[in-house]
Formats: structure tokens, C-alpha cells, sequence
């Protein structure tokens, strides 16, 4: 079944703000908010804003992603992610798996039926990663490193199938799914396709680091100690999920003009995401006001910015501060296929999800308005874990509408 048809001339573009972090990349740690400089105030009250407004905005790709590794990577990652295709029926799949893992082959996963709808299967192919805590990289830093420590096993072996029966971090930190390479040929694509994707995988953690170091400024956790950094602290054993997708671009279709809907509208089910992508056209929209937005920025490049948007935990957790907004992918019309990468941040699989509360000094009129109707946590806060679990039985229980696996 083909993608639906979709006509993009009823969206209109959307320019967001594109802000520069290096002020707080390149400078000491900051503790408190009276050594802050005032353009750094200035870059927390348009973040604050365009997260209340939008759920969205764009980071300048300042010394982030070098552009060269970005290339490199989108290069491997699309010629591996078409070798998998081409032969999908054995490629690396793992539908047993409790969180999302290995490759999944164009057709074979609809996000339309997040939010009840019945459409086409979402015309991509993805690979998805998580932790490799089993090896010595750089992207366990302040982590512990084996696998056989308390903290990431309990009792039984890696569940499969059973979701909502073992202990979060076995179901959190499932193993990658890794495809292999034929022993005896002499080049090795998928261990350098493996290589890009655990390098791609620390660079995003250290760009959420950064990020969690600005949250951490514009909220409060109650009972806080000391320290600005406690939210970073509820990351340092994170489980966020990479995902490197592929979109074909139209003409593959085999259909009109038209631009179809690569994936379905829908909010992530995540932290925060992080985005970056290497063609503009076709590519992302965001619902607001019931209208759909193209985002876009004509005056600089797509590979200069990194997309940063709200996923449902964060709406939750800043108790409606934040909004995890409606968005759907469409695909490219050009002849240029879209690839991103797409890095979706997950807490410590124990972290307590207390409210968090924004900072008095960005406090402003709507706030105090949104805070009259936002609706309060209950008394018992819940763990990432539960809070996950909780959001993903209401997938499933959708997803079962439609017998569509999700």
C-alpha cells in the first residue's frame, strides 16, 4: 500500500528559532543563575519560549557534528540501510525485542496508529540503536561499564515479549542487534556501519548533556540539592534510542506529484529528541493551531542546525510547561533521498519524574496563566520505566485496534 497522498501546498513554513549554545558549550560550568551572562539569559528566555510555543527549535550547528563525520556517516549508513532492504527477509530484525532495536524494513511499521488512525505503513527504512554498555567507548562516561553489574541485571535471562513483567533496565538497555558481515569477504561494511553508529551515538550524548545543563537552568526540581546539574545526573545511565532512517525520495513511488506522508502525525514517545538531517525538502512538519508548518530555514543550511523537539515525558514532567507537539514526516520531492538521525533521549530507567518547575526569573504572565490549568502530578511520582511502560500500553492497546504491529 502506498503512502497517503498529501498536499503540501496547504502547509505553510515555518521559521524557528535557531539558537547558539556555544555560550554555554565553550564556557566554565555554570552553578547559578546571578553568574550568568545576560546573553546567556537570552538564549534560556527564547528556548523557554519557543518550547512553550512550539515544542520545537533549532541549535546551530556550532562545533557539534562535525560536517564531515555527518557526511561520512549518512554515506555508510544509507548504503548499509539499502544492502539490509534488498535482502530484509534476512536482515537483522528482532520483533521479539520489549524497546526498539535493529533494522526495520520499509512498510513494516505505522505510526498512524499511535493516535487511532488507520493509514498506510510508513514508507522508511531505520536502523535503531541503544546503549552499548558492554564496551569500552566513549559514550559511557560517568557509567558503569559491565553489563554484569546489579544495576543493569536482574535475576533471568533478557525478556522477550513480555514488556511490563521484568525490571526496567533489562528491558530499557536490551542488546543492539547488530547485522554481521560474511567472515570470509574481505571488506566489512556492517562493522564500519557499527562503528559510525556507536561514534554517532556519543556525539548526540554529549550534545544532550549540554542541553540538560540549559534545562537545568530554566527548571527546578523540588528538594533539589545543591547542585544545577541533579537533571543531568538523571541521564548518566541513560537509555536513549539512535535511529538512522532513510526516506526514498518520490519518483520511487511510482505514484502522482503529490507528496505522500512518509510517517504518519504523531508526538514522540521519548525525553526530548535530537535531529539531524541532511535534505530539507520534503521533511518535517508540526500541527499548530490545527495547521500544518513545513519547518524550514532558507538562510542556512540543514546541515548547519540540529532539530531539537519535546516528546511526551518532558510534556509530563514540566506538567504542561513544555509541549510535545504533533508532526509528521513527508516524503522528498526532489530527487535526493532524505536520511536523518534522529537521537531520542531517555532518562535513568529509575529516574523520578518529580515535577519540574520553572525557574522564577523566566517566570512571565503565561506562564502563571498556563499554571492555573495545567493539570498536577498525583502524589506518587513515577520512575522513567513506569512512566514509559504506562505510555506504551496505550500504543499497544491501539495498535491491537488495527492488528498492526507497532
Amino acid at each position: 500500500m502506498l503512502a497517503e497522498s498529501v498536499d503540501t501546498s496547504q502547509s505553510k513554513q515555518l521559521s524557528l528559532p535557531i539558537i547558539d549554545i556555544s555560550c554555554f558549550v565553550s564556557s566554565p560550568k555554570i552553578e547559578t543563575w546571578e553568574t550568568l551572562t545576560s546573553s546567556q539569559r537570552q538564549v534560556l528566555e527564547i528556548i523557554h519560549n519557543s518550547f512553550s510555543k512550539y515544542g520545537f527549535l533549532l541549535i546551530r550547528n556550532k562545533d557539534l557534528l562535525d560536517s564531515e563525520f555527518l557526511t561520512s556517516a549518512f554515506k555508510c549508513c544509507k548504503e548499509c540501510l539499502e544492502d539490509l532492504q534488498s535482502k530484509s527477509d534476512k536482515a537483522t530484525t528482532n520483533s521479539s525485542s520489549p524497546v526498539p532495536r535493529g533494522f526495520a524494513p520499509l512498510h513494516t511499521e505505522n505510526f498512524a496508529t499511535l493516535i487511532g488512525e488507520n493509514k498506510p505503513n510508513d514508507w522508511n527504512m531505520k536502523f535503531r540503536m541503544g546503549p552499548e554498555y558492554h564496551e569500552k567507548t566513549h559514550i559511557q562516561t560517568e557509567m558503569q561499564s559491565s553489563k554484569e553489574t546489579p544495576y543493569y541485571h536482574s535475576k533471568g535471562m533478557y525478556p522477550c515479549n513480555l514488556l511490563f513483567e521484568f525490571n526496567g533496565a533489562r528491558v530499557l538497555l536490551y542488546p543492539n542487534q547488530w547485522p554481521e558481515d560474511d567472515s570470509k569477504a574481505e571488506v566489512k561494511p556492517y562493522a564500519k556501519f557499527k562503528e559510525h553508529m556507536i561514534e554517532m551515538y556519543g556525539k548526540f550524548y554529549q550534545i544532550c548533556r549540554y542541553l540538560l545543563h540549559i534545562f537545568g537552568l530554566i527548571f527546578e526540581i523540588p528538594d533539589n540539592c545543591e547542585s544545577l546539574d541533579q537533571l543531568s545526573s538523571l541521564f548518566d545511565k541513560h537509555t536513549s534510542i539512535l535511529s538512522t532512517n532513510l526516506y526514498p525520495y518520490q519518483s520511487k513511488l511510482g505514484c502522482d506529484s503529490t507528496a505522500g506522508k512518509a510517517i504518519e502525525q504523531h508526538t514522540d514517545v521519548d525525553v526530548f529528541t535530537i535531529i539531524a538531517q541532511n535534505n530539507c525538502e520534503g521533511g518535517l512538519q508540526i500541527q499548530i493551531n490545527n495547521e500544518w508548518h513545513t519547518v524550514k530555514n532558507d538562510d542556512i543550511s540543514c546541515q548547519d542546525y540540529l532539530i531539537v523537539n519535546i516528546g511526551d515525558c518532558l510534556e509530563y514532567w514540566t506538567n504542561g510547561y513544555w509541549k510535545s507537539t504533533m508532526h509528521r514526516v513527508i516524503i522528498p520531492q526532489n530527487k535526493t533521498d532524505r536520511q536523518v538521525m534522529a537521537f531520542f533521549v531517555g532518562a535513568n530507567h529509575d529516574a523520578v519524574l518529580k515535577p519540574l518547575h520553572i525557574n522564577p526569573m523566566l517566570l512571565c504572565s503565561d506562564d502563571v496563566q498556563k499554571k492555573q490549568t495545567v493539570t498536577n502530578h498525583s502524589q506518587k511520582f513515577l520512575t522513567y520505566f513506569e512512566w514509559r511502560k504506562k505510555r506504551i500500553r496505550k500504543v499497544v492497546k491501539i495498535s491491537k485496534k488495527f492488528q498492526t504491529k507497532y
